[in-house]
């Protein structure tokens, strides 16, 4: 195990060479992965997604359970707020309702290690191309449209015009990340060019604002990253720490940069100015923090449960239940279910993956890493306005995925060597 935990400056070949003795890496898995990455975006299946979405887990975790067991002692951090998620069903105001969600947010962040563990980031990364472009393209062809502040949207195979938007924007940054990694098929980084352009039309038709200006930022990230690839690990490494130095009066005037933000969205993209009663929300989620401060409410009790302020919240939002609503804030959403104690655990988790994919940009910066990060930049981006954790949503998916190739170190060199792993069928 001494030999795993070696600095992050060993060579690309042997890191390489380390990935392929620990990890499975194979075409079969890429496909179970893409098809459950689809499913878990599509909405009009129903439960039958669901079913279908634990059978595939459980055809990969047949294959990689060996490979999540050896990486386990250095990943096992991850698991922390899921365990703190279902711990609080023993102090739940509704503990059947958190034990049951609890479980299947504990599931979904399981199923987003073991797919890190049973493909390498290339495969990633297609996988994430091939199941958003799908979803897009489907999209096209089925005529459901929901409704807007701007009117009716097209959101195809989703379930709102927020998800269309996320999909959206996760085709775009994917396709960039398959256009300028020549590791990638030859058909697929052909492809990318209409990926992007289709991609791009329905966002701009689903009249997201955080769309958009997500979709402009993990664009720009991710070419600035790579900018960086014909520097030094040194020259990388000041050039970051620059960055977060500019960055730094942002982070600190935070509160001044989301009013300003608000100010655009109502002026430039014509938004209400509450953010579709986000402002509500988040005072009644302050209001909740305010009453049990230390270990919250429970998972989803607050949302699902029977208590007044279930119902008063249901009764505003004109919903007959709760189970896709949340309070459109991940901070607050995650304090009022679990208490400032689960929010620290939470934070350590999302600080370990953000720090740990850095590390992998400065010391092997390779477009996986890259996209990864930018990835990572886009769903801290989310975490004001909307949730990015919750049970069977790809999002969390891909967040704790991301930790995997993030924390393990699970690097590929920047082109593949002969003989250190497997043929990929690439031409």
């Amino acid at each position: 195990m001494a030999s795993l935990e070696q600095s992050p400056r060993m060579a690309s070949p042997e890191r390489a060479r380390l990935d392929a003795s620990m990890f499975g890496d194979t075409t079969l898995a890429q496909v179970q992965v893409t098809l459950l990455l689809s499913l878990m975006t599509i909405s009009i299946f129903g439960a039958a997604s669901n079913v279908a979405q634990i059978v595939l887990v459980l055809m990969i975790a047949s294959q990689a359970w060996r490979s999540l067991l050896t990486a386990m002692p250095r990943i096992w951090i991850l698991l922390t707020f899921p365990a703190m998620a279902v711990a609080s069903t023993m102090w739940s105001d509704a503990p059947m309702i958190s034990l049951r969600y609890s479980l299947q947010f504990a599931y979904t962040v399981a199923a987003g290690l073991l797919v890190a563990v049973a493909i390498g980031p290339r495969r990633m990364v297609a996988a994430l191309y091939i199941s958003s472009a799908v979803v897009v393209f489907g999209s096209l062809f089925v005529n459901r449209w929901g409704m807007s502040e701007e009117g009716p949207v097209l959101i195809g195979l989703t379930g709102s015009k927020n998800q269309i938007a996320s999909v959206c924007q996760m085709a775009i940054a994917a396709a960039f990340a398959v256009m300028f990694d020549k590791e990638q098929p030859a058909w697929m980084r052909r492809s990318s060019f209409i990926g992007v352009f289709l991609a791009l039309s329905m966002l701009l038709q689903a009249h997201s604002a955080t769309g958009v200006l997500t979709a402009m930022g993990a664009t720009a990230a991710f070419v600035g990253l790579l900018l960086l690839r014909p520097l030094g690990t040194g020259a990388r490494l000041g050039v970051i720490l620059a960055a977060l130095v500019v960055l730094t009066p942002v982070v600190v005037a935070k509160d001044v940069v989301v009013r300003e933000a608000q100010e655009v969205a109502t002026k430039v993209f014509k938004k209400d100015a509450t953010l579709t009663g986000r402002t509500y929300l988040w005072r009644k989620a302050d209001e909740l923090i305010a009453q049990k401060p230390t270990l919250g409410h429970g998972y989803r009790a607050v949302w699902l449960g029977k208590s007044m302020t279930t119902i008063g919240l249901l009764r505003w939002t004109g919903l007959s239940d709760g189970r896709g609503f949340h309070f459109h804030h991940t901070f607050r959403e995650v304090t009022v279910d679990t208490g400032y104690i689960g929010l620290g655990v939470f934070l350590v988790s999302l600080g370990l993956i953000g720090f740990s994919l850095l590390t992998n940009v400065v010391w092997n910066l390779t477009v996986p890493t890259a996209f990864f990060f930018s990835a990572y930049l886009t769903m801290i981006s989310r975490v004001f306005t909307e949730v990015i954790v919750g049970p069977f949503s790809p999002m969390t998916l891909l967040l704790f995925a991301l930790g995997v190739y993030g924390v393990a170190r699970r690097n590929e060199p920047a082109r593949l060597q002969p003989g250190l792993v497997e043929d990929r069928g690439r031409r």
